[in-house]
């Protein structure tokens, strides 16, 4: 069985910044693996933003209901 582990923006970030490193001091046959966490990076940003969204539209309509509660 296998399991995916889903990494945070901050640690994304982390390893994004090791690895311009790497390719500043160790020669642009890193610029794949740079590209690549680059990618990863967008890909967990729009994760987190989806979810944002979901929570503000939650909290929405929790809003709504505790009115219409209240009535």
């Amino acid at each position: 069985m296998s399991s995916k582990r889903t990494f945070t923006v901050e640690e994304i970030e982390r390893v994004l910044a090791a690895v311009a490193y790497i390719v500043v001091r160790h020669g642009e046959e890193y610029v794949p693996l740079l590209d690549r966490v680059e990618q990863e990076l967008e890909e967990a940003r729009k994760r987190s933003s989806q979810r944002d969204r979901a929570r503000r539209i939650l909290a929405s309509l929790t809003k709504e209901v505790k009115g219409a509660q209240a009535v």
